[in-house]
């Protein structure tokens, strides 16, 4: 039961209505963390929003080719730089995944024509998929092949290729394949 009124100016009130004011002052206290933490999640999303629409953004502006390929002579990443070092004007990044005994070589060529800062070794990968849904392109240049499984990986994730027109590849590839070697034909593709 309440007390009259009277009573109750100046805070003076019953045990219940005492009550239900502390319990509304931690009601109070209880909704002000949650829009706190609701803020704080906000504030997270967000920032995690802006950092995907930069990383998108830098997509755009610098496209992401890839290429999967052990580093020995019948792959041909050394094409690739070449082509891409001439492009220099064109926006581009390079992720090379593999390994091999080439990869010295093909490093002091990327230092030599000055690509180090848009060119990555990412080693050898078990699972090149996320790799793969991030870049924008795959360019697989080779003297020789068999069926070359990185290409049915970049067809899984949507991607468009450019591979040399060797063995059974342009029965995977039709739109962009370039005869062995040719450098000139590579370039076109790229831009």
């Amino acid at each position: 039961m309440l007390l009259p009124l009277r009573f109750r100016a100046k805070n003076i009130c019953c045990c219940r209505c005492a009550f239900a004011q502390k319990t509304s002052a931690a009601v109070a206290a209880l909704s002000h963390k949650k829009h706190l933490a609701a803020a704080a999640s906000l504030s997270r999303k967000k920032h995690l929003l802006l950092k995907l629409v930069a990383h998108i953004k830098e997509n755009e502006e610098h496209p992401l080719i890839m290429m999967v390929a052990r580093f020995e002579v019948s792959k041909r990443q050394d094409l690739l730089l070449e082509a891409l070092a001439e492009l220099s004007d064109t926006p581009w990044r390079l992720q090379l995944i593999g390994d091999g005994s080439l990869r010295p070589s093909l490093e002091k060529l990327i230092t030599d024509k000055g690509l180090t800062d848009r060119v990555s070794f990412l080693g050898n990968q078990l699972d090149v998929t996320s790799s793969l849904e991030e870049s924008q392109l795959l360019v697989l240049l080779l003297d020789w092949e068999g069926l070359p499984i990185p290409i049915i990986e970049a067809m899984r994730a949507g991607l468009p290729i450019i591979a040399t027109n060797v063995s059974d590849i342009n029965e995977l590839v039709s739109d962009f394949l370039i005869n062995r070697n040719d450098k000139d034909e590579l370039m076109k593709k790229l831009k």
